[in-house]
């Protein structure tokens, strides 16, 4: 993640010295009454130079951005559908085989509120083979309860303590897997920080060829024609 933070703040600073060295020479092609100094197809030819250097910047920005959204989206699925076992070191997922057929037969029997104690006590206990087999079947237990809701069929004194044991269920992600929390949310970082390139980019290519001035004015317009 860092390279791709660091390579992006590196395009930030291309747009902005390209931008500045932009408006530099735009200052020079009028005189101190912000009148032209050259003919416009002379002032065009001086600026060319600046613009292509402004456009280029912004070209490579973007790429980076779109490139660097693709990626991280890509990694963060991924990781959403990562083998919840590889959360578990062998000797945990040894433990957690030989545990399963009883916890299952354990979770389906227990209510709610005695499903959210048996979850506080393997977190409490750092039980982590415990901890993933309680995820597993107690979200399968969850599941089937709405299932059962969906068809009419749920016996509404059997939901006491459902929306309490799924809280503590979504709980357990921070407790089985922390590295896959983190590069999720390293993931969003990369995400969210492309789209602030991308829009500055976008938005600083618009200010200096006139062109976002001109979607202003047409969106404008289109506003006081609904009116």
């Amino acid at each position: 993640m860092a390279d791709e933070l660091l390579n992006m703040a590196g395009a930030t600073q291309a747009v902005e010295r390209a931008a500045t060295t932009f408006e530099a020479g735009k200052s020079k092609m009028f005189n101190a009454e912000g009148k032209p100094i050259y003919a416009a197809e002379h002032q065009a030819a001086l600026m060319k130079p600046v613009m292509e250097q402004l456009q280029t910047a912004v070209g490579n920005a973007v790429v980076m951005a779109r490139v660097n959204t693709s990626s991280a989206i890509g990694r963060r699925e991924m990781l959403q559908n990562e083998d919840p076992a590889r959360g578990l070191t062998p000797e945990e997922l040894g433990a957690a085989s030989m545990r399963a057929a009883f916890v299952k037969e354990d979770v389906e029997r227990l209510a709610f509120p005695e499903l959210t104690a048996r979850i506080r006590a393997a977190v409490a206990g750092n039980d982590r083979a415990g901890l993933f087999l309680l995820k597993r079947y107690g979200e399968q237990k969850v599941e089937h309860f709405f299932q059962l809701q969906r068809a009419g069929r749920a016996d509404p004194m059997a939901s006491a303590g459902l929306t309490e044991a799924g809280d503590e269920l979504r709980k357990l992600d921070a407790a089985l897997y922390p590295a896959k929390l983190k590069g999720m949310a390293d993931m969003e970082r990369i995400i969210a920080r492309a789209n602030e390139l991308r829009s500055y980019a976008e938005r600083t290519l618009g200010a200096a060829d006139g062109s976002a001035s001109q979607q202003a004015a047409n969106f404008a317009k289109m506003v006081h024609d609904l009116h």
